[in-house]
């Protein structure tokens, strides 16, 4: 018989069998115990991973069509449905029914005039859940003070509470003031939320809006 090559190839398969044979006693006994301890482990991490991915996502998964799935009826009448404005940011804002707060508004009005063109919606949606007594006898129609206003107002809803609007409610966002912003991406998700506190042309708002216009904005 002639004999093998000094450096014949020995299939994997068949050279793991020798390397367990190599093994001497205990040691090697061991590490295979400790290999089989691990691979039993193995399944069981990467269940527990997956389960706690697919648990960050619910809110996403579940409701694919996000703030599209919502509408509200514009302050002429008209439908206002918020599919119509898919892939764009939109700053939705609580706002007071009376101007009392100018500077909200004409920040509002500065914003959407510098973003528009990029693709930016600014919806003031008027309530007067938060009305203070003083503003009763007011009398004023909404943004009366202003009428160079031109971004898309709502007619007056609720936006607390358990009768809120299903948007409110959807967006989860606990409003407890006029002029809370939720900023919805392109994604139709909630990208932000913004108290009272931040004017329309802070730059941690700004910055926000700019991160979530389309490309080519």
């Amino acid at each position: 018989m002639t004999p093998p090559p000094p450096f014949a190839l020995v299939p994997l398969m068949d050279r793991a069998p020798r390397v367990r044979r190599a093994c001497s006693g205990g040691r090697c006994a061991h590490g295979r115990a400790q290999r089989g301890h691990s691979g039993a482990r193995a399944p069981l991490l990467l269940a527990a991973l997956c389960a706690l991915l697919l648990a960050a996502l619910p809110a996403r998964a579940g409701d694919p069509a996000g703030a599209y799935a919502h509408a509200f009826v514009a302050a002429t009448g008209a439908p206002m449905p918020l599919a119509a404005y898919a892939g764009r940011p939109i700053l939705v804002v609580n706002t007071g029914i009376y101007c009392d707060s100018p500077g909200q508004h004409d920040g509002l009005q500065a914003l959407w005039e510098r973003f528009r063109g990029q693709g930016l919606v600014v919806i003031a949606v008027p309530s007067d859940d938060f009305r203070r007594a003083d503003e009763a006898g007011a009398g004023k129609t909404f943004c009366a003070m202003n009428l160079a206003l031109d971004y898309p107002m709502t007619r007056k809803v609720r936006v607390a509470g358990p009768a809120a609007h299903a948007f409110y409610r959807w967006a989860g966002a606990a409003v407890r003031e006029d002029y809370t912003k939720i900023l919805v991406g392109p994604d139709g998700h909630v990208s932000a939320v913004f108290s009272a506190a931040v004017a329309p042309l802070d730059p941690a708002l700004v910055e926000a809006v700019r991160a979530a216009l389309p490309p080519g904005g």
